[in-house]
C-alpha cells in the first residue's frame, strides 16, 4: 500500500488530491464517513471512466473496511462499484506499480467482502433501501465477480440503471 504522503498522489492530478484528502479524513475519522466515501467514489467513477487513482485507493479501503460499521461497509461497496468496474475497460499491465496496487486492494476487499455478504445485518440493511441494494450488488460483482460484467451492467443501462432495475423487478 502506497502511503498517503508518497509523491505518486501529486502525479495523479485532481483525482489524486481528492482521494488523498478523503482517505486521510476517513482514516483520521474527520467528517462524515459516508460523505467522504461519496466524494471519493464520485471522483473515481466520473462518467464511468477509469482513473489510476482507484488502484492506489483500494488498498487503503481494504485496510479501512474492517473498522467500519456494517451500514458504512454496505455504503462503501455500493459507492465504489462503478469505479472498480471501470478497470475492465483499461486492464492494467501486470508487473506495474499501479497493477500491483490494484491487485493488493481488490484481493484485500475480496477477502473482507466475501464473508460480509452473508451477514444477516447486510440483508437487513439492503431490505431498507432498494437503490443501495442494487448498487451494492454491482459493487459486489465488481469486487468478487467479473468487473467487465459489472461495467457493462452499469454502462449499457446508463446512469438511470438503478431506477430501471427497481422498476423492472
Amino acid at each position: 500500500m502506497v502511503k498517503l504522503n508518497a509523491p505518486i498522489w501529486q502525479t495523479l492530478g485532481y483525482t489524486g488530491s481528492v482521494a488523498q484528502k478523503c482517505l486521510k479524513d476517513l482514516i483520521e475519522e474527520n467528517g462524515d464517513i459516508q460523505e467522504n466515501i461519496e466524494i471519493l467514489a464520485d471522483n473515481l467513477s466520473h462518467q464511468l471512466s477509469w482513473y489510476e487513482t482507484t488502484a492506489y485507493v483500494l488498498p487503503h479501503l481494504a485496510h479501512l473496511f474492517p473498522k467500519l460499521s456494517s451500514k458504512d461497509k454496505v455504503f462503501m461497496i455500493a459507492q465504489m462499484g462503478a469505479a472498480i468496474a471501470a478497470e475492465a475497460i483499461e486492464p492494467l499491465l501486470a508487473g506495474t506499480e499501479v497493477y500491483n496496487e490494484f491487485q493488493e486492494g481488490i484481493e484485500g476487499l475480496r477477502k473482507e467482502v466475501t464473508p460480509f455478504i452473508t451477514d444477516n445485518m447486510v440483508h437487513i440493511l439492503l431490505s431498507e433501501d432498494d437503490e443501495i441494494g442494487a448498487m451494492f450488488a454491482l459493487g459486489v460483482l465488481a469486487i468478487i465477480g467479473d468487473r467487465k460484467h459489472a461495467y457493462n451492467f452499469c454502462w449499457l443501462s446508463g446512469w438511470g440503471w438503478v431506477e430501471r432495475f427497481i422498476e423492472e423487478y
